[in-house]
């Protein structure tokens, strides 16, 4: 494991460590992907304890094939294994209420610049078009604009 001052282990290392038992390892690959998967599952569930549940599928999913990781990207793994734990439940992806994702449209809101006196009316505006939009729609602006994506990387997690 690292120690402070020592380098960053990547994802392939961490997972290769996990597979050989590390839970330290593994640790710290969660605490590094876990903010992102949570938003996932909540952009695919739009309920708490369903986002829950697919989280700890998820991870659990991860810690079992870790020794199955092929390098590249462990968020995007970890996105699609996301989704494929969602299909395995047997869900669909739910319509999201504007009040899931407050904080996610809070944040952009902030990005854009739109801290003014004004910027409580737009951020409602963009919540309100955000929560109209299609399941499909949503999941790619969380993609790209929430998580920060490339298309590539997006096509692969879809």
């Amino acid at each position: 494991m690292t120690e402070p001052g020592t380098a960053v282990l990547d994802d392939a290392e961490l997972l290769r460590l996990t597979a050989t038992g590390d839970d330290g390892a593994f640790g710290i690959f969660v605490d590094r992907h876990q903010a992102g998967i949570w938003r996932r599952a909540m952009a695919l569930t739009g309920q708490r304890a369903d986002a829950e549940d697919l989280m700890q599928e998820t991870f659990l999913a991860a810690w079992r094939g870790a020794g199955g990781f092929r390098g590249g990207s462990g968020r995007a793994w970890l996105l699609t294994i996301v989704a494929h734990a969602w299909q395995r439940l047997g869900r669909r992806a739910a319509p999201l209420a504007a009040s899931d994702d407050a904080e996610t449209v809070e944040a952009l809101a902030l990005r854009a610049g739109w801290g003014r006196e004004d910027g409580d009316e737009r951020a409602a505006t963009v919540q309100e078009a955000f929560a109209r939009l299609a399941a499909d729609d949503r999941r790619l602006l969380v993609l790209r604009d929430i998580e920060g994506m490339d298309y590539a990387q997006i096509a692969d997690v879809l």
